[in-house]
């Protein structure tokens, strides 16, 4: 009974209702003094449980969508497995609260890890055995995922999952679920000596039970417990969806390895000495964690939903491991060879393809598996994998989908956005962001052979496809948006005529409701600055900004266009709030810039117009323009924030026509342009936008852009006039006028490892040169990075943002609007466990956000570890840009050397594919005061042979430079844009006896070690080397002497370093 009770009051809990007593409720004190042990309980024939469950479930249905989510509560059971670990992360990122199910919570905090898990995430104990545990779990839950069963041969097993799988589908109904998702799998589908070969599997078929319990005990376990399923849900009324997941392989989130990613393990390194002539059905454990969600969403989906992705001879999936992973000695023969080898069966997957689902490629999930096991220490790094390049066309495309198993970049490969009216101009450049940033994305259009254009965007052939739809015509709106996680609705005819408005609130209407029956939470709808600023009563010295509202009427008197997109917005928003959909509204500008479909938009004509003399005139008022690439990226910025609702204003800036033509004159004045008197340009102001990182794109730069692409085009004449245009192509160079300072001030430039020795430095060089400077760094508010913000120009020209280089979304954050990247982080130790995944994946994951993000431009610090570690080097040899360390010597002697050079060989490739400009600084031990507070590497040395910590010294050179020097050899290689390839940045290449020589002149005072390590043997001598090609830049060396006296006053300044008189 008092088991009872509290598993009441917890279900009781869940509603947020006023705590009950018996006296209020007589069918209550009868169910407290109930005491039946079964699991079908008295509960389910009292009326007052079901008015709980209703209760329970009104309560979740409130007007705002997040709410919605964040009141839905649904329990997953063996939440801590496989699988149950990507379903929990799915519904999590999904927004639903998850309550997951372990023997054991505590051997779970992977899970407390996930992205929501500290918000929306509880784990209780509870076995499937245990009816009482089971109830308490699923109390107040709208919703089951029952996925709990060990993967064994064990007799055993067979109560265990039938009987389990009976106690749940009845613990669920006595709580009132009305939903439950199981897991079965394809071992209850497959496994049917009599079935033809020929016959297409799927959700038809079954295995034969017999032969099952004879050879598979694993296998019947399943099909009886997906019987028994059935059965108790048919009895008890409870909505069933079963997933027939296969053989499941993707990486794992888990700490320990699963059975089959055990097997891909075996094969990888050889343990496994055969394979078998056999075939088998693969999937990946994230379209099965997709799977499980889409079927839970969709109401109609019951029954079976077969998830298989590939069907392949396991010679296929082995070749598929040699290709990716050649490195490895990967299992070559067959076990019965000399036997034809088996055929493939056919399958069909398409009960899950209706429902919108499209499966991950194979060798992408083998990829990723194999990557998650040596991060997590399961599997040796064996030199580097260099996958052929079909698989990185087809899966990597532009957002490079391989290194995306970081954080959030690998879940946009893995979802499907919808945009309406693609072929536009802003939904062009919408689709074309989607696409760089890796989502898959699906157009729509009234007709899709006239937007080619789209089909010739970067990761389009692989990503994109385009659909037949318009917004009043609901059954193809619905069509187009299943299977979609967000929607961007952007159709919308730019156009004075009266039938626009009822286009545009239907359309609207229809976009909303379409995407909310087929499942879709987030929507972003395109709206107009023409439903913000048409408002005659407004004071003209009123800041524009979200909260303004047009003035309907007038709108409707004046501007039909700005009558229908407010009217428009209205309806989203009250869409919105009846179907608890999550909208962010983005509220562009006059919008100019390239085009990237064939015909010129309305802005763009306008200019046209305005350059060829067709205007006569322009009218005396002001408007807002913003860079159509800027509109692009709002939208995307709005729908990867998902906090992000409401409103956000796009402007980049506010002026007068006449300032505008004023522009153009400048950029083109082999054009006929107009001029007249100028009216004050409002406020306003774009700070929501603004602090979701939008960097706006100077005017001068969207205008110069837009009128070189008409003019390729052929929509715009091309007017030469000889030395004015070279003026021009200056002008728009420096973004305002001829003034390199005010150029700089206009770049945004963004510095990796900020915080570190050489990244402080090379944030202070740029801060001088007038840069605006973006920074990561692990943590902006640790004190550590304190230092950055005392920097001359920080307080106006400097922000610190959090990002790691193994997180991709965070560098696609910390690169938006950016010119250029500096990637300097890089831990600087030999026995750092993340010193190979941060140097080489860290750089990679660099280099593709800097190319997604439109950066043209990267600075890497690469190492002189990476330039003189060769045993076969003749000491003869002058040291320079073509000389590389070998990499096996590395790899033996100094894990810091060869990660560098394996780092420093990536960014090259990478650069080399993304077509970005690629200039690399080679330092080598970096000397020089510190601005950080802790000691780096090099000034630790100099401290610990000051001090007398370190006696001796070995006989060996070393080359040495400032770290002043480096940083400017930073900006230096960065501002001349023919600057490419190596720059080694040597100022002296010393004996330790020689460095010591000049401590002990500078510093006699102190008592520095003067025994050599290895006294007798003849000195080594110094090699020669060459840095002419800095020197070529205008570099010039800072002396040792001034690096090494500058070093040791710091450290004593600081404190790490005790002042010692003479």
């Amino acid at each position: 009974m008092d088991d009872k009770a509290t598993a009441f009051r917890f279900a009781w809990s869940q509603l947020r209702l006023p705590h009950p007593s018996p006296d209020d409720h007589p069918t209550l004190a009868i169910f407290l003094l109930s005491s039946s042990s079964s699991c079908s309980v008295a509960w389910r024939r009292s009326n007052w449980s079901v008015s709980l469950t209703m209760s329970s479930n009104f309560e979740a249905n409130n007007n705002n969508g997040e709410k919605q989510l964040e009141e839905e509560v649904v329990c997953v059971t063996g939440a801590g497995g496989f699988i149950g670990s990507w379903v929990v992360k799915e519904l999590l990122l999904r927004g639903y609260r998850v309550r997951g199910t372990a023997r054991d919570p505590s051997k779970n905090a992977h899970l407390l890890a996930l992205d929501g898990a500290g918000e929306r995430l509880t784990l209780c104990r509870a076995d499937v055995l245990d009816c009482e545990s089971l109830r308490a779990a699923f109390a107040g839950c709208h919703g089951v995922f029952h996925v709990a069963s060990p993967v064994s041969n064990d007799p055993n097993l067979v109560p265990i999952a039938v009987d389990g799988t009976r106690n749940v589908m009845n613990a669920g109904a006595d709580m009132g679920v009305r939903r439950v998702v199981f897991t079965s799998s394809y071992g209850a589908v497959h496994m049917n000596p009599n079935r033809s070969p020929d016959t297409v599997l799927d959700e038809t078929c079954w295995s034969d039970p017999k032969f099952c319990r004879q050879t598979d005990v694993y296998c019947y376990a399943k099909t009886m417990a997906e019987k028994a399923a059935e059965e108790e849900a048919a009895k008890r009324g409870v909505q069933l969806a079963v997933v027939l997941p296969c053989v499941t392989v993707g990486p794992i989130l888990h700490p320990a390895i699963n059975t089959s990613i055990n097997h891909v393990v075996r094969y990888l390194t050889g343990a496994a000495p055969t394979y078998p002539n056999a075939v088998a059905a693969y999937v990946d454990v994230r379209d099965v964690a997709r799977a499980h969600a889409l079927v839970y969403e969709r109401h109609d989906a019951r029954g079976r939903y077969l998830c298989i992705g590939a069907v392949l001879h396991r010679a296929h999936l082995l070749q598929m491991l040699k290709e990716l992973f050649p490195q490895y000695p990967v299992t070559s023969k067959c076990k019965d060879d000399g036997n034809p080898m088996v055929e493939p069966y056919k399958f069909s997957n398409q009960r899950l393809k209706d429902l919108g689902f499209e499966f991950t490629p194979m060798r992408k999930c083998l990829y990723d598996a194999v990557v998650c096991m040596q991060q997590k220490g399961h599997l040796p790094l064996v030199g580097t994998a260099v996958p052929d390049q079909n698989f990185r066309a087809s899966t990597m495309s532009s957002n490079n989908s391989m290194e995306a198993n970081n954080g959030d970049d690998e879940k946009k490969q893995e979802q499907v956005v919808c945009v309406t009216g693609a072929g536009g101009f802003i939904g062009s450049w919408v689709v074309k962001e989607l696409l760089l940033r890796g989502y898959r994305v699906r157009g729509t259009a009234r007709d899709p052979r006239k937007n080619a254009h789209l089909l010739d965007l970067e990761g389009a052939k692989e990503r994109l496809t385009l659909c037949r739809a318009d917004v009043l015509d609901f059954a193809s709106l619905r069509a187009a948006f299943a299977g979609c996680h967000g929607v961007f609705h952007i159709a919308s005819p730019v156009s004075k005529d009266p039938n626009l408005v009822p286009v545009a609130i239907e359309g609207t209407r229809n976009v909303m409701k379409a995407a909310a029956d087929m499942g879709v939470r987030r929507v972003v709808f395109t709206s107009s600055y023409g439903a913000v600023h048409m408002n005659p009563n407004r004071s003209p010295d009123a800041v524009l900004d979200e909260s303004c509202w047009s003035d309907p009427e007038f709108c409707q008197r004046e501007d039909i266009y700005c009558y229908a997109k407010m009217m428009a917005e209205k309806t989203a928003t009250e869409e919105a709030s009846r179907r608890r959909l999550q909208l962010a509204v983005v509220v562009p500008c006059v919008t100019v810039g390239p085009i990237l479909q064939p015909s010129v938009n309305f802005s763009c004509h306008h200019v046209v117009r305005y350059l060829t003399g067709a205007a006569a005139t322009y009218p005396n008022a002001v408007a807002a323009y913003a860079d159509v690439r800027d509109v692009a990226r709002a939208h995307v910025l709005v729908y990867e924030h998902h906090g992000a609702r409401g409103r956000y204003l796009c402007i980049g800036t506010v002026i007068h026509r006449a300032e505008l033509l004023r522009m153009l004159k400048e950029l083109f004045p082999q054009y006929p342009v107009t001029s007249k008197y100028m009216v004050k340009p409002y406020k306003f102001s774009n700070q929501r936008l603004r602090d979701l990182g939008l960097e706006f794109t100077p005017l001068r730069k969207s205008l110069h852009e837009a009128i070189e692409c008409l003019q390729r085009k052929g929509h715009l004449p091309v007017v030469t006039l000889g030395i004015t245009i070279t003026i021009t192509m200056s002008s728009i160079s420096n973004d305002n006028n001829g003034d390199q300072k005010r150029q700089q001030q206009q770049q945004l430039v963004c510095v990796t490892g900020a915080g570190g020795f050489i990244g402080s430095w090379v944030v202070r060089e740029l801060l001088l040169r007038g840069y605006r400077v973006r920074t990561t760094v692990r943590d902006p508010a640790d004190r550590k990075n304190a230092h950055l913000l005392a920097l001359e120009g920080a307080h106006e020209r400097l922000s610190l943002r959090r990002a790691d280089v193994l997180d991709f979304a965070g560098l696609l954050a910390a690169f938006a609007g950016c010119h250029g990247v500096f990637h300097v982080a890089c831990p600087l130790s030999n026995r750092d466990p993340e010193l190979m995944a941060v140097a080489v994946d860290g750089t990679r994951n660099v280099m593709n956000a800097a190319a997604d993000m439109g950066v043209r431009r990267v600075v890497f610090t690469s190492s002189y570890g990476a330039v003189h570690m060769n045993p076969n080097r003749s000491p003869d040899a002058v040291l320079d840009e073509s000389c590389w360390s070998d990499p096996e010597f590395c790899r033996q002697k100094d894990m810091y050397c060869y990660a560098k050079t394996m780092a420093e060989m990536a960014a090259t490739e990478e650069a080399e594919k993304r077509g970005l400009e690629l200039a690399v600084v080679v330092p080598s031990m970096t000397m020089g005061p510190m601005l950080q507070r802790a000691l780096n590497l090099s000034s630790t040395h100099v401290a610990n042979y000051l001090t007398g910590a370190k006696k001796s010294y070995p006989n060996a050179v070393a080359a040495y430079v400032d770290v002043r020097d480096v940083a400017r050899a930073h900006a230096l290689v960065y501002e001349r844009h023919d600057a490419r390839g190596r720059y080694l940045c040597i100022g002296a290449v010393l004996h330790r006896a020689q460095l010591l020589q000049m401590l002990m002149d500078l510093f006699p005072q102190y008592t520095i070690a003067s025994k050599c390590d290895d006294k007798g043997k003849p000195m080594v001598k110094p090699y020669e080397f060459s840095n002419q090609r800095l020197k070529d830049l205008g570099l010039e060396f800072t002396p040792l002497r001034k690096s090494l006296y500058d070093a040791v006053m710091c450290m004593q300044r600081n404190g790490h370093l005790p002042v010692v008189l003479p």
